[in-house]
């Protein structure tokens, strides 16, 4: 419900009042400050600075994954090394207490932030924030008037529309990083990086998981090949998976939840499950701002509509993060804050203006392998119409792989059939994340792929997989 515009006095005026304090918002402290902002106001509506990724996704999550594929590593595959475990098992209390330590030493639990915007002499406001007039917001009663806004107030699960839905408990992302036991059984809905990460940990586990993906492969955004190489991998943790599948409904049954889905035009299908996991995609924290008392204009997406410098069509307020981009990431989110801070502190002078660089996004899907990507991929690239070569390295032929036992494993890389540009990058492996990065700045670069091929590369190690690729 919209909220009602009040009476009442101003209690301060800002240079700059960023709403959202998570990876955009405190980003955005940065620019503004960095920009010689003298009086920011950073508002956040939770109890803590710090946002989703530090106490509800990329951190937890990681940590938990990790302990999992220790587990799996040891109880399946130690063997093979000539180590011998008699018993494995795992206490997955003592899991969840090592997520909250490496959250604590990453975060401080939120009081590193609070020192760090004390220092810097940022009023901080906590409540939830909707704009009564272009240039002023009310936070619990209190009116802030800002010469200049950034909103970075971030996203939240997004819910289908699924007969039954309302009616059956589920599970948010944030209740499967918080909860206090395993499941016997879970269907996750959604094979997207969170649904696929979410299957891992499951499935390395050993719960009984089933994933539903709607579209023709689970991770839409990845290449084909290596989707299908990732769905291989969840099959053999244990992982049911369905893709060309549509869930039709959901209801309670006693404990457990029944759901029925149906694949391509085959028969329906109806499982029992202990936990549903909810994971089809975000959606802007934006709803409850009266963004329409600000004038701020949304695009055919619900998302804010910016220009190159992060301004929304009223150039005094500014917006960066999942509230605006479509990449959801922690990385493009601190660039994006950092810019808009910066250019939200400049709208009265002549200082320089930055404008949001994202030509080269790389990103990383902690599944077990892991998969790094950057680019267009061979689909996107046909689309495009563009002429391109496919240089491809199965990890088979490495001897790190051989070394460390882990043969499974490739890469794909696509570039331009006449200047040998990059044009994009897709590995599946051990270590993914950090190879991906060498053709990142490859691209960034401007630097052919015959080129960083040629560079030596250090025997025996993972990025040889780079001067291995062939058409």
């Amino acid at each position: 419900m919209k909220p009602k515009a009040t009476r009442g006095k101003i209690s301060a005026t800002f240079d700059v009042v960023i709403i959202g304090a998570g990876s955009a918002g405190i980003a955005a402290v940065d620019g503004a400050k960095a920009a010689g902002a003298k009086s920011v106001c950073l508002i956040e509506s939770e109890e803590r600075l710090g946002g989703e990724c530090a106490y509800w996704a990329c951190v937890p999550t990681k940590s938990m994954l990790k302990a999992a594929k220790m587990y799996h590593l040891t109880k399946h595959g130690a063997g093979r090394y000539g180590i011998q475990a008699a018993k494995v098992t795992y206490d997955f209390s003592a899991i969840m207490k090592r997520r909250d330590a490496v959250v604590k030493v990453l975060t401080g639990n939120g009081k590193r932030l609070v020192e760090y915007v004390k220092h810097e002499k940022v009023t901080v406001k906590y409540g939830p924030a909707h704009f009564i007039a272009q240039n002023v917001v009310d936070v619990k009663g209190e009116r802030v008037r800002g010469k200049a806004f950034v909103i970075a107030t971030g996203s939240r699960d997004k819910l289908p529309v699924l007969s039954g839905l309302e009616d059956t408990p589920f599970w948010r992302s944030r209740d499967v990083v918080s909860m206090k036991s395993l499941p016997a059984s879970v269907a996750i809905l959604g094979g997207g990086p969170v649904g696929t990460e979410f299957a891992t940990l499951f499935g390395l586990l050993g719960v009984k998981t089933t994933l539903i993906e709607y579209g023709e492969h689970i991770l839409p955004r990845e290449d084909g090949e290596i989707a299908a190489l990732a769905e291989t991998h969840l099959r053999e943790q244990g992982v049911q998976v369905y893709t060309k599948t549509k869930a039709l409904g959901v209801k309670k049954s006693g404990h457990r939840v029944q759901l029925t889905f149906q694949v391509g035009k085959q028969p329906r299908k109806t499982i029992s499950i202990e936990k549903l996991v909810v994971a089809v995609g975000r959606q802007p924290n934006i709803d409850t701002m009266s963004l329409d008392r600000a004038g701020v204009r949304l695009n055919d997406k619900g998302k804010l509509e910016v220009s190159a410098r992060l301004e929304t069509n009223q150039t005094h307020i500014f917006a960066a993060g999942d509230v605006t981009s479509a990449l959801l990431f922690t990385h493009t989110a601190s660039h994006e804050g950092y810019i808009a801070g910066w250019n939200a502190a400049k709208i009265k002078t002549d200082g320089k203006k930055y404008v949001r660089e994202e030509r080269v996004v790389p990103r990383i899907t902690f599944v077990d392998p892991e998969i790094a990507s950057v680019g267009i991929t061979v689909a996107e690239a046909a689309k495009l119409k563009k002429k391109v070569k496919i240089h491809r390295s199965p990890f088979s032929v490495l001897g790190r792989a051989a070394i460390d036992g882990n043969r499974d494993g490739l890469l794909k890389v696509i570039t331009d059939a006449k200047s040998g540009q990059i044009l994009g990058a897709h590995v599946v492996g051990e270590r993914a994340g950090e190879i991906m990065h060498e053709l990142a700045l490859a691209m960034y670069a401007g630097i052919p792929f015959v080129t960083v091929q040629s560079m030596l590369h250090a025997y025996p190690g993972w990025s040889e997989c780079i001067p291995a690729a062939k058409t």
